[in-house]
């Protein structure tokens, strides 16, 4: 039986993470768990004993039988525990302050962990194209924005692509990717990577890319038992795709983000993508959600005046290529 304790729990949302007493990555806890083990709701600060178990409706590990100690019982183990030093210098690092104030990302509809981890990596004030996009990504829209270099586009589709996937979880299949993010350049999407990274800090999702240049075994290999997150470059995904090293009839979101100079290899990637998605069946029943970010001079476009804007004609664009007389 394992200990630890709680750091941050919504009742809500009927989810939380417990921090381990014996050390590495906090641990997911869903309200199934509680309620299988005869409680309602846990709190911060909690100490609790629980077993780590492999959980069916995300094919992730969890926490399951658990049990909230009581405060002597708590007092005991804690005096007990050989590891106390590391527990309080973690305890003083969650406690120190975070580099800015970020709660105005909660008027977006994230989530307050997600807008907590935003204010270690110095986040205030949402720009134009994150204020616009985040909102309309949450609610299931599918979108396309331009915006000029340097004003946010990755945490524009990030952050609520994030949310989106934490708060719909689902076991992964082998080979498979519930998003995939399209970046025209190695140096991009590797950026586009380390920012998911930041931003996805523990949370229950895992992330990886898959660029041109680099060993394809080793990426067929990171993508064997699935992932939340591919970014990669559109040679790639097709070499992938082609060696039946990646499946796309799981995939979800597909974004694609910068201007592609190549761009009939870009379209032959979607089409690749549609493809797959179209031969589930009837489209209807597929639960797809495609977000196009392009980041490009939004002057050389005629953009509204601050250089941001958002759009849902995409939807009506996907619907027309993928006509049966189109594929």
């Amino acid at each position: 039986m394992l200990t630890g304790t709680v750091i941050w729990y919504n009742p809500v949302k009927g989810l939380g993470f417990i921090n381990p007493d014996q050390g590495g990555d906090d641990v997911f806890v869903h309200m199934s768990a509680l309620k299988a083990s005869g409680l309602k709701v846990v709190k911060e600060g909690d100490m609790l004993t629980y077993e780590l178990l492999l959980d069916e409706k995300t094919g992730k590990k969890a926490a399951a039988t658990v049990t909230v100690l009581k405060k002597d019982e708590a007092s005991l183990l804690t005096s007990a525990t050989p590891k106390m030093k590391v527990l309080k210098e973690k305890k003083k690092e969650r406690a120190e302050l975070p580099k800015s104030d970020a709660s105005a990302f909660s008027d977006l509809g994230l989530d307050a962990e997600i807008v907590k981890a935003l204010g270690f990596l110095g986040y205030s004030q949402p720009t134009p194209i994150q204020s616009q996009a985040i909102p309309a990504v949450l609610e299931g829209k599918d979108l396309v924005g331009l915006a000029q270099t340097g004003t946010g586009k990755t945490a524009a589709f990030a952050l609520p692509l994030i949310q989106q996937l934490l708060m719909n979880p689902t076991a992964l299949k082998a080979r498979s990717a519930r998003a995939v993010i399209l970046s025209p350049t190695r140096e991009l999407a590797l950026q586009i990577h380390d920012a998911f990274v930041n931003f996805g800090k523990r949370l229950p999702l895992n992330f990886t890319h898959a660029i041109g240049g680099a060993p394809i075994r080793k990426q067929m290999r990171d993508l064997s038992k699935g992932v939340d997150i591919l970014v990669a470059t559109p040679g790639r995904l097709e070499d992938l795709v082609e060696q039946k090293g990646l499946r796309l009839d799981e995939t979800n979101f597909l974004i694609l983000d910068e201007r592609f100079s190549s761009i009939s290899s870009t379209i032959v990637s979607m089409f690749l993508l549609l493809k797959c998605l179209k031969s589930l069946s009837a489209l209807s029943n597929a639960n797809v959600s495609f977000l196009l970010i392009i980041g490009i001079m939004a002057s050389s476009y005629g953009a509204t005046e601050n250089g941001h804007f958002i759009t849902s004609f995409f939807s009506s664009y996907l619907a027309s290529i993928m006509a049966p007389t189109s594929l």
